[in-house]
């Protein structure tokens, strides 16, 4: 009997990881060895993100147990549509952009999904991360 209920105990530890939700730090390493765009200092740049997601929570993965069934959430500490902009805004700095509310072009980007998808192998797993957004590019004028 003893034995029994330690199996258990020790059964219901080891599952307990893929029932709880875990929080991550999202990052984004920007591109190395670009250069300025000649006339880029000029233009005055503002980013906007609109979140088309179908869940807008901060849920950008999930845990999977062993059959490859989603278990619990994995959270972005911060919002994604946030990440996404300093990333978009990261990029157009390097190459010489100005970022501002007076500015002279607009950016929108409308995201629709965001999401890592973890496969577990047999003796190692993969990732496939996913990020779909479409751009518009307007001048102040609206062209």
């Amino acid at each position: 009997m003893k034995k029994m209920i330690l199996l258990l105990v020790v059964s219901a530890w080891l599952s307990g990881c893929a029932l709880t939700t875990d929080k991550i730090n999202l990052s984004y390493v920007p591109q190395v060895g670009v250069s300025e765009i000649q006339g880029a200092k000029d233009v005055v740049v503002d980013v906007n993100i609109n979140d088309q997601r179908q869940d807008k929570s901060n849920k950008v993965s999930c845990k999977k147990n062993g059959f490859g069934m989603e278990m619990a959430p994995i959270l972005a500490n911060e919002d994604v549509a946030i990440t996404l902009r300093r990333a978009i805004e990261q990029e157009l700095q390097s190459r010489g952009f100005k970022i501002g509310n007076q500015a002279l072009v607009s950016i929108t980007a409308d995201l629709t999904r965001f999401w890592n998808d973890h496969k577990s192998g047999f003796f190692s797993g993969d990732s496939v991360a996913d990020l779909n957004m479409s751009i518009l590019v307007k001048s102040k004028n609206g062209n």
